[in-house]
């Protein structure tokens, strides 16, 4: 019903935002792109909205979900032009050691909503994303969990907590700790809530570290990370103390494309690229998904 890169464009602005960054995704200019998105949305007699920052269809998608499927299992099978999303914690791991055949997306979402949305119409193939916000049980989407490591609370140089040696969950009660909106996170929040953390709230729709690391400048508030974070923000330091909680990164994928060999090999090479983190400053495992 409509050619592959027709879709393809009406497909990387949905995910992307926008037609320049669709255009410079798929090598091709912008009036390009803008053309083949008017053509997709005419023969599926729909219309694109954007809503907080978001580029959403409206109408009747019955029949494109169809053809989305069809293109879907052929970029699958063809090893090709494949779309991962992931959280902005592999931002530098993935910049490093990009793997082969897969896009990344703007790797820029907080909160799991969107690329959810997103992995269930098909408009990415899989999705990079941490415990505990993960859809275990949803009968269309397979989570395939491959790490297991301990959160680490982060402060900057001259915080009062550093160079006191080893410290206790009370002794960093005391200080803000960065925290997303209500809901946002809802996994997320209530284990570091939990532990008396998760305070200083920070509104935050995508990603910008100036909102969130950048927020730890003050010199009392702390952050969070994990090894494969702490490279992106290299003024917070974790501090010396266990955190009793366990977060596991995972690729989510539809249950329906599972057995394609792409994911195989994506899994492999992810395994690879945090494997080295073994000799993190936080306890951290591989494990069998």
């Amino acid at each position: 019903m409509v050619d592959e890169f027709t879709l393809e464009s009406l497909d990387h602005v949905i995910w992307l935002r926008s037609g320049t960054a669709a255009a410079a995704s798929l090598n091709r200019s912008q009036s390009t792109v803008s053309r083949h998105v008017r053509e997709a949305l005419d023969i599926f007699d729909l219309t694109l909205q954007r809503r907080l920052g978001e580029q959403h269809l409206q109408g009747d998608l019955s029949l494109l979900r169809l053809e989305r499927r069809v293109q879907q299992l052929y970029r699958l099978r063809h090893g090709r032009r494949l779309r991962l999303e992931a959280g902005y914690w592999w931002r530098q791991a993935l910049a490093q050691a990009p793997p082969q055949g897969w896009r990344f997306g703007t790797l820029d979402h907080v909160g799991p909503w969107r690329p959810l949305q997103l992995l269930r119409e098909r408009v990415i193939d899989g999705w990079i994303y941490a415990d505990p916000d993960l859809p275990d049980g949803d009968p269309d989407l397979l989570v395939l969990r491959f790490t297991d490591a301990a959160p680490l609370l982060t402060a900057v140089a001259r915080h009062p907590l550093h160079g006191q040696g080893t410290l206790r969950l009370d002794d960093c009660r005391a200080f803000p700790s960065l925290a997303l909106p209500a809901g946002v996170v809802p996994g997320e929040e209530r284990a570091w809530r939990g532990l008396g953390f998760w305070t200083a709230t920070c509104p935050m729709a995508t990603y910008h570290a100036e909102c969130w690391e950048g927020r730890c400048g003050d010199g009392l508030t702390l952050g969070y990370g994990w090894s494969l974070g702490l490279p992106l923000e290299p003024a917070l330091l974790p501090l010396p103390l266990e955190v009793p909680l366990r977060f596991s990164d995972a690729l989510v994928l539809r249950r329906d494309v599972a057995d394609e060999p792409p994911f195989a090999a994506l899994l492999r090479q992810l395994r690879g690229l945090v494997a080295p983190l073994a000799d993190g400053p936080a306890p951290f495992s591989l494990r069998d998904p």
